[in-house]
């Protein structure tokens, strides 16, 4: 079934203003390659195992 959400609390040490904190996560949400595979429902196709 999987999950229904995921949540997170991103901790950020930084002499930025909270604006600037501000838009640096929104760049960061709209270039996070696991939200975009999450959010937009990407096939996930695994490759065979490699056995060493």
């Amino acid at each position: 079934m999987g999950f229904d959400e995921v949540r997170f609390t991103p901790h950020i040490k930084s002499s930025s203003s909270p604006e600037e904190v501000s838009k640096f996560m929104d760049f960061v949400k709209s270039r996070c390659p696991v939200g975009d595979v999450m959010g937009n429902g990407t096939r996930i196709l695994p490759a065979d195992a490699v056995i060493e």
